[in-house]
């Protein structure tokens, strides 16, 4: 039957899901893999086998992000090889989807802190040229990112914009120059990366 056929196809779309971290997605789709009428009507042997490709692709997840350790504290992982530690088919899935639930948490934690780096990373270099080239295309290349993601980031985790972020870096500097030093506004407009004394007026 189509359902059947199309179910062949669902173990290797949950490893695509998990591995993109589409929470959601994977967790629709893994119901009804698991929860197909062909599946249930069918012999038990079809079950175990179903079950078994689930946990597969989860364990292969869980090596391929180093999340052994890590989760064994929060969900028992030796059960994800016992078909028969599970009392009944709603009971395997609910662990499948509790399983899911604390791979995705660990994945959410590990992308905000990487943003979270990337942003003080940012703000660093920003803070040391303050008279440099800070075009987006400049730092998209000190940071490795494309310059609409590095600009998406920011604003998303600095609560502002990338180049509002320069322009008020830029005026702490002039301010800071315009009480300590000697400077004229032209040559502090030059010394924080500025080509127009406009902003002071």
């Amino acid at each position: 039957p189509a359902a059947s056929r199309a179910s062949k196809h669902k173990p290797a779309q949950l490893a695509a899901l998990l591995e993109s971290g589409k929470q959601e997605a994977f967790e629709q789709t893994l119901q009804n893999y698991l929860l197909d009428e062909s599946l249930l009507n069918g012999p038990e042997s079809g079950r175990i086998a179903a079950y078994y490709q689930a946990a597969a692709i989860m364990m292969n997840d869980l090596d391929r992000s180093d999340l052994f350790q890590t989760l064994s504290d929060r969900i028992d992982l030796s059960r994800l090889y016992k078909y028969e530690a599970h009392s009944s088919w709603e009971g395997r899935l609910d662990y499948l989807l509790r399983l899911s639930e604390a791979i995705f948490g660990h994945q959410r934690t590990g992308q905000q802190r990487q943003s979270d780096e990337l942003v003080l990373k940012l703000k660093a270099y920003i803070d040391e040229h303050v008279s440099d080239d800070l075009s987006l295309t400049r730092l998209g290349e000190v940071a490795a990112f494309n310059a609409s993601y590095l600009s998406r980031i920011f604003k998303q985790y600095a609560g502002m914009n990338l180049t509002e972020y320069i322009l008020q870096v830029r005026m702490n500097e002039a301010k800071r120059l315009l009480r300590e030093s000697n400077l004229q506004v032209q040559e502090i407009t030059k010394a924080i990366g500025l080509e127009s004394a406009a902003y002071f007026i």
